[in-house]
């Protein structure tokens, strides 16, 4: 196969990292005007500009002479630290491999400051699509968007399941209380839908406030139901997120509301702001929700 560009990948994600072995083969499978996504080997990997911010699947390079892979179903494949798709060759050999950091030194108090400057800022308004409305209560009031009407009950459920303890959560009963939260899956338009972002930024959070038992709960709830319920896309977005994994983005202003430094809040939430239509806010719901929970769960 011939190049006609060649670029070095500036950043890749842990999860990325790990699917580029040599000799590991597939295809450009879908693209997008910032970003495409390749399959190697049955993982997903999400190639793009800096715009795309970093993330467990994100290849992150400058297109050289505005190319960009563009054909799908173009075949991949991958030469030691090469990357080769549609006439395209990426060098990883010095790419930077991001993992997200996680919040520590944080504890009831810092989160608690941490929520309440949130609260201020984003009391000046929030999307009216998608999920964000569920990020004040989802108890006080039926929303008003027919999206998040639906998420509500699971929503509710997901609370319910936070102010149990983490002894009660090995039981098989709380196992299938998680069952519950299936219908968010695949819920509202777009690449992720937003029930999906809620789900991952959920579990997220719970793996942020050490809650790896009610992580693992969710996720084996929903794994199997997502191969039919959302796309592949958003599925291999959501396995990520079961280990801990979301966007730079969302990580960063987890850690500003855990640890109340409320001077980098406001930037968290304008980077959120930029990520899919609705998507950076319906993850940051999940985790706020959860984080509201932290006092009932019991957490010292």
């Amino acid at each position: 196969m011939t190049a006609t560009v060649a670029a070095k990948v500036a950043s890749i994600g842990a999860h990325a990292r790990q699917a580029i072995r040599d000799g590991a083969a597939g295809e450009l499978a879908a693209v997008f005007e910032r970003c495409c996504y390749v399959t190697l080997d049955g993982n997903w990997l999400c190639i793009g500009t800096p715009a795309i911010g970093r993330g467990p699947l994100h290849m992150i390079f400058q297109p050289r002479q505005a190319k960009w892979p563009r054909r799908r179903g173009a075949p991949a494949c991958v030469q030691q630290d090469l990357l080769r798709i549609d006439g395209i060759v990426l060098d990883l050999s010095r790419a930077a491999v991001w993992r997200p950091q996680m919040p520590s030194g944080w504890s009831r108090e810092s989160l608690a400051y941490g929520l309440a400057a949130l609260d201020a800022l984003v009391a000046r308004g929030l999307p009216e699509d998608g999920l964000a409305c569920l990020m004040r209560d989802a108890v006080v009031a039926r929303p008003a968007g027919l999206i998040a009407q639906a998420a509500q009950a699971p929503v509710l459920e997901l609370q319910r399941l936070m102010r149990t303890d983490a002894r009660e959560q090995a039981c098989a009963a709380s196992a299938r209380k998680a069952t519950l939260l299936v219908p968010l899956l695949g819920l509202g338009p777009g690449l992720t839908p937003s029930g999906d972002d809620l789900l991952g930024g959920a579990m997220i959070a719970l793996r942020a406030v050490g809650r790896t038992d009610l992580c693992a709960a969710i996720w084996d709830a929903i794994a199997v139901p997502a191969m039919s319920l959302t796309n592949d896309i958003s599925r291999a977005h959501l396995a990520a997120a079961a280990g801990g994994a979301g966007c730079a983005a969302l990580h960063e202003t987890l850690n500003a509301v855990m640890t109340g430094r409320v001077e980098r809040i406001a930037d968290g939430v304008r980077r959120l702001a930029a990520v899919g239509h609705t998507s950076g806010f319906d993850a940051l719901a999940g985790a706020v929700i959860v984080l509201r929970a932290v006092p009932a769960s019991g957490r010292d």
